[in-house]
Order: C-alpha cells, then structure tokens, then sequence
C-alpha cells in the first residue's frame, strides 16, 4: 500500500533495458572491488544505488553468516558492532543514495539487511524502499551503483546470488538517464524509517 502523500512512481522509457546491450568493460569481483573502493574514496558526486534482488549470499560479513545460521541475537549484535566503522566510512565518502526494491513475503535475507541498512542510515546513508509491484514495468531490474556521470557499474551475481564482480558503463548520456531514474525512484519510495517502524 503506498504510504499517504508518496509520489507514484514516474513512467518513461526504461533506461535500464539499454544497459544490457551497450558497451561495458566486464571486471572480475577482485578488480570491480578495487576500483570501486578507490572510486569512492576519491569521487565527489553524490553515489546512487538500485537494489532489486531478494536475497544475496555474502560470507565475508559475521552478521550474515549468524543471520544463515538462524541466530538472530547474535546477527543483531553484529551489526551493532559494525556501526563505528560505517560512520568512518561514510565520514570520507561523498553521500550516498539507495533504492531498496521489496518484495512480498520478504525474505530472511531483506529483513536481515533492513537491520544494516538502519545502522548505514545511522551512519549517514539515505535510504528509500520501494514496493515491487512498482516497478515492475522496470523489470528485469539490474543491480546498479552509480559513482558519477561516467561510471556506472552493473553488479554481476550468480543464481544463488554470490558476487561475480560487475560492467562499467561510461556513456554518459545512458548513466545520465539512468542515474536520473533512480533518483526518481528515490523520490517516490518510502524512507526506511517509517518503513522499519511498521514492517519490522
């Protein structure tokens, strides 16, 4: 149900569907990891990111792996525990913008991640969340992180959703209309607060 007030989501050409068939330059999870952390530590431009997918396997962070385990107390505390950190992070990094798209029943793995996202808020990230159903004149909906008006990167993942690294685009005029459907998207969703304090 949309929350009272919410702009609807704006319909126009889905400049997502582009992005398959321009060019990119394909980096492995090393080399996008590489480039993307000296991105942000030297970038300027706001940065933009478009969450589609329900579920992501992500072994590398403890909270994670306690939330798979299903030991939620444990999972929660981690997270706490990652909250210096991020706002260090996000003390050197330019702001940063995300779109969580939500489907319904939510996963284990977004109720998990609405715990970090908080605690990245909390840090200095904005976050909205926006119903599936709306975008679904989108869809299939890229993974997406934008860096500035010539680097955007479509995130690769495997079927069980493992990091495989990701394609940079640099043509400015698709990561433009890109990077501006996003922010559209950001504009009409919900902000994650409100969002938490009813769902979870």
């Amino acid at each position: 149900m949309r929350a009272a007030g919410r702009r609807p989501a704006p319909q126009r050409v889905n400049p997502f569907a582009r992005l398959a068939a321009s060019p990119s330059h394909r980096l492995a999870k090393a080399e996008y990891d590489r480039e993307v952390e000296h991105a942000l530590m030297t970038g300027r431009a706001p940065i933009w990111k478009l969450e589609r997918a329900q579920s992501f396997l992500e072994p590398d962070v403890a909270s994670w792996r306690a939330m798979r385990a299903g030991d939620w107390r444990l999972a929660l505390s981690l997270i706490d525990d990652m909250r210096d950190g991020l706002a260090e992070l996000y003390e050197r990094i330019p702001p940063v913008h995300r779109v969580r798209v939500v489907e319904r029943p939510l996963t284990p793995y977004v109720c998990w991640e609405m715990h970090v996202l908080c605690a990245r808020e909390a840090a200095g990230e904005h976050v909205r969340v926006v119903p599936a159903d709306r975008v679904r004149h989108l869809d299939p909906l890229p993974e997406v992180l934008i860096l500035s008006a010539r680097r955007l990167y479509v995130i690769g993942y495997d079927e069980c959703g493992a990091h495989l690294g990701g394609c940079r685009h640099t043509d400015p005029t698709l990561v433009r209309a890109c990077e501006r459907a996003v922010s559209e998207l950001f504009a009409c969703g919900e902000p994650l607060g409100e969002w938490f304090a009813r769902e979870l």
